[in-house]
């Protein structure tokens, strides 16, 4: 809006003058605020600029062209302001007035007299701050460490180094809702606090990403071998190189079983020096390996003759490593015997001693048979003996019968029958810790002519 308030001197008859050097009545351009000067003979036509004039005066009388006339009659203390193109008029004292000061009427004067400078004591216009003037402040507050910055997204993030605190003043609340889902936050738990504590290596995170058993080897520092894991069930473990069960395994260790696991063990491998002969075998005996009369067998490799007396029965005996009879061992020896002449009763007796001699009277048992005729004949014996038990003092026993068969039936060898067995037959106390030797003798008696051409003997135990 345009228009003009001036501070007037004095109202003199109706006109006023504005006076620029010379007393003479000027025109003002209402809209230009230009003032022209008047127009009698002998002045120059000009335009005058009303800015920054100081001296407004009023003459008295009348006057030519330009001249305005009052509108009314001014009060004290009211201003005159410009009513139209020719007429002022007195208004209230409430619109902003000029005081003449060399500052002028301008804009950033006007705001610093008036204590409104921007910036200072007002806020500059904006369309956001009509946007803002629309919410209502929130009444806590949030408080940032220093070094701290809010991005502007849909969610409040806070950057910069370690150790931001967010705080909620008295009265506010945090809002739960990126809090609802598993997937933003991490639950509470005293556990983790212990795993927080732990950087897996790098061969650990590997594994945990890609579970593989060549994986696990690389994230295990103490790793024995290659290959894949075997666990219940694998058809194709490879051991080519071997294996360690347990520390003390040193070498030379066998795995043997104890009763319930096996357990890697030192052997005792036994040497020559321990057997008696070549028919011992290496056995467990529930502890270790060792030598173990398992089964030992003898045998003749030529023909026996005579027997007029008590004869040895050459390849009946069979030896121990001395004290090593079993208890439940058994001895059985077969033998033939072919009779030229005689007539005295046939017997055989079992020898247990260290020698494979007829001096072997540890322990002895006889089987007796009936008397024979001087006629020739043919037949064969069988002796079984029995280990009852074993041991010293008198703590041995053996028990057993014999057999004996021939072709004629109550002459020859003897006159019992074709087929005579002698049975219950149970020897003596004695003691077998010192024996190493059992076999046979064999006494035909007086004039007896006989040629035995096979023996055959086995002791298992």
């Amino acid at each position: 809006m345009r228009r003009a308030t001036l501070l007037i001197a004095a109202v003199i008859a109706g006109l006023i003058f504005l006076a620029d050097g010379a007393n003479e009545p000027i025109n003002i351009d209402t809209k230009t605020h230009a003032v022209k000067a008047p127009t009698a003979s002998g002045s120059a036509a000009a335009d005058f600029d009303f800015t920054g004039r100081t001296v407004l005066g009023i003459a008295s009388g009348g006057g030519g062209g330009g001249n305005v006339s009052s509108s009314g009659t001014p009060t004290a203390g009211q201003k005159a302001t410009w009513v139209d193109a020719t007429h002022i008029q007195g208004v209230a004292d409430n619109a902003l007035q000029w005081d003449g000061g060399a500052t002028n009427l301008v804009a950033a004067t006007a705001r610093i007299s008036l204590g409104l400078v921007v910036g200072t004591n007002v806020q500059a216009w904006d369309t956001n701050l009509d946007v803002w003037a629309t919410k209502t402040p929130y009444a806590g507050s949030v408080v940032v460490i220093t070094g701290k910055t809010f991005t502007d997204t849909n969610n409040l993030t806070l950057s910069g180094t370690d150790g931001s605190t967010l705080n909620v003043g008295t009265g506010g609340t945090l809002g739960t809702a990126a809090f609802t889902s598993s997937t933003a936050y991490q639950a509470a738990d005293a556990d983790l606090a212990t795993w927080a504590g732990i950087t897996p290596s790098a061969g650990v995170q590997t594994w945990i990403a890609t579970p593989s058993s060549a994986n696990l080897r690389a994230a295990i520092s103490d790793e024995n071998g290659t290959g894949a894991l075997l666990f219940n069930g694998a058809t194709t473990p490879d051991f080519t190189t071997g294996f360690t069960i347990g520390a003390a395994a040193a070498s030379g260790k066998l795995l043997q079983g104890d009763g319930a696991k096996f357990t890697a063990t030192t052997p005792t491998w036994p040497t020559a020096a321990s057997i008696a002969n070549t028919n011992y075998s290496v056995m467990s005996d529930g502890s270790n390996f060792v030598a173990w009369p398992k089964q030992i067998t003898n045998s003749s490799i030529t023909d026996n003759t005579g027997f007029t007396s008590d004869q040895y029965l050459t390849g009946s005996s069979c030896i121990v490593t001395t004290g090593d009879f079993k208890a439940k061992g058994q001895y059985v020896c077969r033998f033939d015997m072919a009779k030229t002449g005689g007539t005295a009763a046939s017997v055989i007796t079992v020898r247990v001693g260290t020698l494979g001699t007829l001096s072997d009277t540890t322990a002895t048992m006889t089987f007796t048979f009936g008397a024979g005729t001087a006629v020739a004949d043919t037949g064969e014996y069988e002796v079984v003996v029995n280990w009852r038990s074993v041991g010293s003092g008198t703590s041995a026993v053996i028990s057993g019968f014999c057999v004996g068969r021939h072709n004629l039936a109550t002459t020859g060898l003897f006159n019992n029958a074709a087929v005579w067995t002698i049975v219950g037959t149970t020897s003596g106390g004695f003691n077998s810790s010192g024996a190493s030797t059992i076999g046979l003798s064999y006494n035909g008696g007086a004039s007896f002519g006989g040629t035995n051409k096979v023996v055959q003997a086995i002791l298992s135990q």
